[in-house]
């Protein structure tokens, strides 16, 4: 269990210096945990944390926030978790069930790319929006 409480390093896009000499962090600490955040200027944030793992936990200011698609009015899409059929050549039964899938459909798929078994395939990946992502046991990559 971890103890000690997080501590907020960057209050209103500010250093708070006091924090950082609490913390043991100089700057270039902080920089480098920003780094590992995507965050490659102070003036990017609005807030940074050092959790009491000492991690960095970053909000950015909102100019410099990626937008999301609520942001651009974009339409909510459904979001499907891709299942493994094909493992290192061996199917995989058990999610081919709970896709709700069948063994001559999966076949199917392999003879419409030109695959003669399932041997050879090194991975296969079905999601429901985009359909299966194969990668053969010689590394040449298909998809749909």
């Amino acid at each position: 269990m971890l103890e000690g409480n997080p501590s907020v390093v960057i209050r209103n896009g500010r250093i708070d210096r006091e924090q950082m000499k609490k913390n043991k962090v100089d700057l270039n600490e902080l920089q480098n945990l920003l780094r590992q955040q995507s965050v490659f200027s102070m003036r990017e944030v609005a807030y940074a944390i050092i959790e009491t793992d000492g991690s960095v936990t970053v909000l950015k200011k909102s100019q410099y926030d990626q937008p999301t698609n609520k942001d651009l009015s974009v339409p909510s899409k459904a979001v499907y978790l891709p299942i493994t059929l094909i493992s290192d050549g061996q199917i995989d039964d058990d999610n081919l069930e709970q896709a709700g899938l069948s063994r001559e459909w999966l076949y199917q798929q392999l003879r419409e790319r030109n695959i003669a078994s399932a041997e050879d395939v090194f991975f296969l990946e079905w999601k429901q929006d985009e359909g299966v992502y194969i990668d053969l046991m010689d590394n040449v990559g298909t998809s749909n």
